[in-house]
C-alpha cells in the first residue's frame, strides 16, 4: 500500500537551498546566470529541481523567467525562437524529444547558450550532440536539497569536462563513495554508496497514514 509522505527540512536545510541560489554569485560562478538571461521553466515548480536551480537561482540574478504550463515539443520550439531563450533547464526525455523532433530546423534556437540536465543521467551520446551549447548534467535528489554534484561546463568560465560526467561536489557540501557492507571509504573510480553531509540536507521523512 502507498502511504503520502512528507520530507522534513529546518532553517539550516533552507539556508543550504540559498546557498544553492548562491552558485550563480561570484567573479566566476558554478552556475552563470545573469539578469539579461531568459530561462525557460517547462519543468514543474514542485519538482525541487526546478524551485531550486531554475526559479531561486533565476530570482537571485534577477533574469527573465519564461514558465510553460506543460510541456509540448512545437509550443516549446516557438517560445524559444520568439523569446530568445538563453538558458535550457530540462530533462533527458525533452532534450531527447528536441533531438528527434523533425520540426526543429524550423526554428532558430541559437539563442540557447547552455542546456542542463538533471532528474535523470542523459547519455554521453545525446550530451555530445549538444556539446557546442554547453549541454551538461548535474546530480542530486530531493532528500539532499536538492543538488549533489553539478558539472563545471556551466560555470562562466567554463571547464573542460569529461562527457557523461555529473560534476563535482557542489559548494557547502562534502561528500564521499562508501563500501556499502563494511563502511570504509572507497578510491577513485569505485563503485559504491554515496554519502553527503551538509546543512541543506533533509532531515528525515514523515509518513502518514
Amino acid at each position: 500500500m502507498w502511504w503520502p509522505a512528507v520530507l522534513v527540512g529546518d532553517h539550516w536545510a533552507a539556508q543550504g537551498r540559498y546557498a544553492h541560489a548562491q552558485g550563480v554569485d561570484g567573479d566566476n560562478p558554478n552556475l552563470y546566470f545573469h539578469s539579461e538571461d531568459v530561462i525557460m521553466c517547462v519543468l514543474p515548480l514542485f519538482h525541487i529541481y526546478s524551485l531550486n536551480s531554475v526559479l531561486l537561482c533565476a530570482l537571485r540574478v534577477g533574469a527573465a523567467i519564461l514558465i510553460m504550463q506543460k510541456f509540448e515539443i512545437n509550443a516549446l520550439l516557438e517560445l524559444v525562437h520568439k523569446y530568445r531563450v538563453t538558458i535550457a533547464p530540462f530533462v533527458p526525455p525533452i532534450v531527447l524529444a528536441i533531438a528527434k523532433s523533425p520540426v526543429v530546423d524550423n526554428y532558430d534556437l541559437s539563442s540557447i547558450r547552455t542546456v542542463m540536465s538533471g532528474a535523470a543521467p542523459m547519455g554521453k551520446e545525446l550530451e555530445d550532440k549538444y556539446s557546442e551549447t554547453f549541454a551538461a548534467q548535474g546530480y542530486g535528489m530531493t532528500e539532499a536539497g536538492p543538488v549533489l554534484s553539478m558539472c563545471l561546463a556551466f560555470a562562466k568560465e567554463p571547464f573542460e569536462i569529461k562527457s557523461g560526467s555529473c560534476g563535482t561536489v557542489v559548494r557547502n557540501a562534502e561528500m564521499k563513495i562508501i563500501d556499502p557492507d563494511t563502511g570504509n571509504s572507497l578510491p577513485r573510480n569505485q563503485a559504491g554508496e554515496i554519502c553527503i553531509r551538509g546543512d541543506q540536507i533533509m532531515k528525515g521523512t514523515i509518513y502518514y497514514h
